[in-house]
């Protein structure tokens, strides 16, 4: 299969962390100015004569519940991500998840603060991706629209429970180090997946 460059491969990555939806898009500015505040405190656990650049992003969504109930709605994460500009490799530096954004059907967007700085955990390494993997990341629509509707557990033999499955355990397999942050919010759900490590 034809691999992407290396050099194109964040594009692909952020557009498969990014959430992509109205909801998410109404708290943007909230979420933006606490990331100000947070980022104040940077300089307190950068280590000397570092020099790092940090952002956030948003995470794929995530089932409020599994298995699925009526009423059930979609968990984001804000994620912080930082460079060190001074030793640029292929890797960047991952941090825990600073804000948890609950989205429901009929109610507005909650937000949830998990901490007051941030917290780094590891680095994330990356990779070219196939043109496979760009099809399953390009998917995450029709993931979303799938999760967003289910009211019960999918059958395991449909092409929507396949779907589901290749995204997710695509992501995981290029976002271990969140991945395994997340585990204990939604092992259920991760444990469903049966990714295979």
């Amino acid at each position: 299969m034809k691999k992407v460059t290396a050099s194109i491969i964040a594009i692909f990555m952020m557009a498969a962390m990014a959430g992509g939806t109205q909801e998410i898009d109404k708290v943007k500015p909230v979420l933006d100015q606490k990331w100000r505040e947070l980022a104040k405190t940077t300089r307190s656990f950068l280590p000397p004569n570092r020099s790092e650049n940090w952002d956030y992003r948003i995470t794929v969504p995530f089932p409020e519940n599994w298995p699925p109930k009526p009423g059930d709605g979609l968990v984001y994460y804000a994620v912080p991500y930082g460079l060190n500009i001074r030793n640029l490799a292929d890797a960047e530096y991952v941090g825990a998840p600073w804000a948890r954004i609950m989205i429901s059907p009929g109610r507005s967007p909650q937000i949830k603060y998990l901490t007051t700085k941030i917290v780094r955990l590891d680095r994330q390494g990356v990779r070219p991706l196939f043109a496979k993997e760009i099809e399953i990341f390009d998917s995450r629509e029709a993931v979303k629209a799938s999760l967003s509707k289910l009211t019960a557990l999918p059958d395991p033999s449909s092409l929507e429970t396949k779907r589901i499955r290749d995204f997710y355990c695509l992501w995981m397999s290029t976002n271990g180090v969140l991945a395994g942050q997340l585990t204990k919010d939604h092992k259920s759900f991760f444990d469903w997946l049966g990714c295979q490590k």
